[in-house]
């Protein structure tokens, strides 16, 4: 498969912007960005940075598993999602498919390019497991983009890679199948970076937001074949990450900051498995479904009535009840062992005064 089949035809001839600091990546005197050339920050930041930087891009490949050239830097996986659906999607001509209830950015993104938004509604009936053929026969003609959110955000439900696979291969030469992988820390199941090489139409995104807690640094990542990170860079912004930003993902990606995030992690699956048993017990909740991710999906009797009695007491729930398919539907972070017990605690007061 050729790459070039994937991307859009009115962008066959578009090259990058040729930054300065791209035509040039050594030298001692930088005379070419119209820079000042005192640093009084005492931090280099009178340079522009590098548009890519090597030592973070060689950490991140290392902890994914794959070699730099499969990778791209952005500024949170937002800015992944925008570029994949920018490259591939002719403003008023194609289609992004996407699987719902799930991360409202991807249908922004899509509308933001005048792509038409297609959705497959996933029923919680069925733990909102994806059937391929089902899939398959909602792609059109000029469907561009299918997103997969796995762990899925709100419903926490993983999809298998044999899925992701599958889906993938029934659409190679037509549909970038884009796989946001944010949660995935959280999950017991492989990367579907294992599969860029066997479906070069996959791209990944990956995050140091959630399970690293760097949510601050908006660090994403895109991970997918050379060729079409090379077709994403030409998209990118010239400078989009600051300088200050490396050491901190550098320092994030060492082996004892790896132990201890892996550390928080299960923390984070053993608090969210403790909470789920404690909510059940609650007679104003109908449903907790099952999560891989760090939050719960539930669905209360109530749910405007509990989601306003938690702000009252300032534990703030998000309310994702307009979602499709999950009417009275919160979604809950998991806490601090501390927060989860507020939380518990507010949810029985409010049941007491309701039953009183």
């Amino acid at each position: 498969m050729k790459v070039t089949a994937l991307i859009r035809k009115d962008l066959q001839d578009f090259t990058h912007y040729a930054s300065a600091r791209r035509q040039a990546k050594q030298g001692t005197v930088w005379l070419n960005a119209n820079e000042l050339p005192w640093d009084v920050s005492q931090a280099q930041l009178n340079r522009y940075p590098t548009g890519q930087p090597e030592q973070a891009k060689q950490c991140l490949a290392n902890y994914y598993d794959i070699s730099p050239q499969h990778l791209l830097i952005t500024r949170g996986s937002d800015e992944g999602i925008d570029l994949i659906i920018r490259l591939s999607c002719q403003a008023y001509q194609d289609r992004v498919l996407i699987l719902q209830p799930t991360f409202s950015m991807y249908a922004f993104y899509a509308t933001l390019q005048a792509a038409t938004v297609d959705t497959y509604q996933l029923s919680p009936d069925d733990g909102f497991t994806v059937d391929v053929d089902r899939v398959v026969q909602n792609i059109q003609p000029n469907t561009k983009v299918i997103v997969l959110c796995s762990p899925n955000n709100p419903t926490g439900h993983c999809i298998p890679l044999i899925t992701i696979k599958a889906l993938a291969k029934r659409c190679t030469d037509q549909c970038i199948v884009l796989v946001d992988e944010a949660y995935i820390e959280f999950c017991e199941t492989d990367s579907a970076v294992t599969l860029i090489e066997q479906c070069p139409n996959i791209i990944v995104l990956r995050t140091l937001s959630k399970a690293f807690g760097l949510a601050g640094l908006r660090c994403g990542v895109v991970l997918a074949q050379p060729a079409l990170i090379d077709w994403l860079s030409k998209l990118l912004a010239p400078y989009p990450l600051s300088s200050l930003i490396e050491p901190h993902i550098v320092q994030a990606l060492q082996p004892k900051r790896l132990t201890a995030m892996q550390q928080q992690v299960n923390q984070i699956k053993h608090a969210r498995e403790q909470l789920a048993s404690q909510l059940t017990t609650l007679s104003m909740i109908q449903t907790v479904y099952p999560s891989f991710a760090n939050f719960l999906l539930v669905r209360w009797r109530q749910a405007g009535n509990i989601y306003d009695a938690c702000q009252q007491h300032g534990v703030i729930l998000r309310d994702v009840s307009s979602f499709p398919g999950l009417t009275d539907c919160l979604r809950i972070s998991i806490g601090t062992e501390m927060e989860n017990q507020t939380l518990l605690q507010v949810l029985i007061d409010y049941g007491r005064w309701q039953d009183e």
